[in-house]
């Protein structure tokens, strides 16, 4: 067949063509008239491989960085992540969905059988970076955004959970062996008490008590006699080179009397002999 004889068929054909066009064109259109329009509800994920706990974190092989990926769009996808996403949204009272799950006549957990229908709508994508692309669909533009949300809300609590779920378990296994070394300990400080009451080596708080209090005493008692002993000394000392010189003897009131009337009578002793003298 050549050019012309193609171009002949086609112009002989012109219209069935135009009516196959028009057909398919109606059929389009009037497919998507009756379809129920689809919304999807998009949230974007960041799921870095760094630990917030290092300062400096070494940066990871690329084939981690993918299997590390791969993870968190695996516990993105859980039935544990879907189940909290039921739980926050209550999903599992509403009437509707209850009546649902009668008439499919399921069987088992209502929140389960509700998670996984949430995840067969659910669609997960990420690039080479590290941001995942969470997107359900649904014929509720609300209801898409709101699971959505509710899908990257869940996530972040399941992943810090997975984080501080082992050290939480850690503790409490470190707390049970203190609290068994402790009551060892006292039990063993107890006998330890009880054996020396019992030879005696240690007394009671009332007898220590009252030995402190005689030791206190004796203590005072034996700086008294150290300061009686060394005012004793000085005052000796003081009497070896002349009672005149003696504290007791220059403090008392009589022997500064009389030592006064002796100084008067030299004077008037003194002027008496001087009168005569003239």
């Amino acid at each position: 067949m050549t050019l012309h004889q193609f171009l002949l068929a086609l112009r002989g054909r012109f219209w069935v063509m135009v009516l196959l066009a028009g057909a398919t064109f109606a059929a389009v259109v009037v497919v998507t008239l009756l379809m129920p329009r689809t919304y999807e509800g998009i949230v974007s994920i960041l799921a870095d491989v760094k630990d917030e706990q290092m300062l400096n974190t070494p940066l990871a092989a690329p084939r981690a960085q993918l299997g590390y990926m791969q993870t968190q769009i695996d516990i993105l996808l859980s039935q544990r992540v879907a189940r909290k996403v039921v739980e926050d949204l209550k999903l599992d009272q509403s009437p509707g969905v209850q009546a649902a799950f009668r008439k499919k006549g399921a069987h088992g957990d209502i929140k389960d059988w509700i998670a996984g229908g949430l995840l067969a709508d659910l669609k997960v994508d990420s690039s080479q970076s590290s941001v995942i692309i969470a997107k359900y669909s649904s014929d509720d533009p609300k209801f898409a955004a709101d699971v959505a949300n509710a899908f990257a809300r869940a996530y972040v609590d399941t992943v810090l959970k997975l984080r501080t779920e082992p050290t939480k378990e850690a503790a409490a296994w470190f707390d049970d062996q203190l609290k068994g070394l402790r009551k060892a300990f006292e039990e063993a400080q107890a006998k330890l008490a009880a054996f020396e009451r019992e030879k005696g080596i240690i007394a009671t708080d009332e007898r220590v008590d009252v030995e402190v209090m005689r030791l206190n005493e004796l203590s005072a008692q034996m700086l008294r006699a150290t300061d009686l002993s060394y005012d004793a000394g000085a005052r000796m000392g003081q009497a070896r080179g002349g009672l005149d010189s003696a504290p007791d003897v220059l403090a008392n009131p009589l022997v500064q009397s009389l030592k006064g009337e002796l100084l008067r009578a030299d004077d008037a002793a003194g002027a008496l002999c001087q009168h005569e003298v003239q």
